[in-house]
């Protein structure tokens, strides 16, 4: 049995976040959306202090894979922005979030 969607992560960057809570941590940034594993669906935030992402729904904040967020991240950027590398993605927010090139 292969679980091929265990732990994956998909990220909508005009995504409603408010949809899943009204406020945001201190320091933290809405991105928009993140989906873990097809079904669990919340804001995406990244906390630029500790440049951590979380997933945030009504009180609770959990925090995610970096390397899975950056994955998802880059896999939104490839489908957006052509080629993908070292390109800027536009946030909920209009700031652009660079997402690194993928290592081959």
């Amino acid at each position: 049995m292969t679980h091929t969607n265990r732990g994956r992560l998909t990220v909508d960057l005009g995504g409603k976040w408010r949809h899943y809570t009204n406020t945001l941590p201190e320091g933290g940034r809405a991105i928009g959306t993140v989906t873990r594993e097809g079904y669990d669906t919340g804001a995406l935030v990244l906390i630029e202090a500790t440049n951590l992402y979380v997933q945030i729904n009504a009180s609770s904040l959990r925090s995610l894979d970096h390397r899975k967020v950056t994955a998802a991240l880059y896999e939104v950027s490839t489908r957006q922005e052509g080629t993908g590398r070292e390109q800027g993605i536009k946030a909920t927010d209009g700031l652009a979030i660079t997402v690194p090139a993928k290592s081959l």
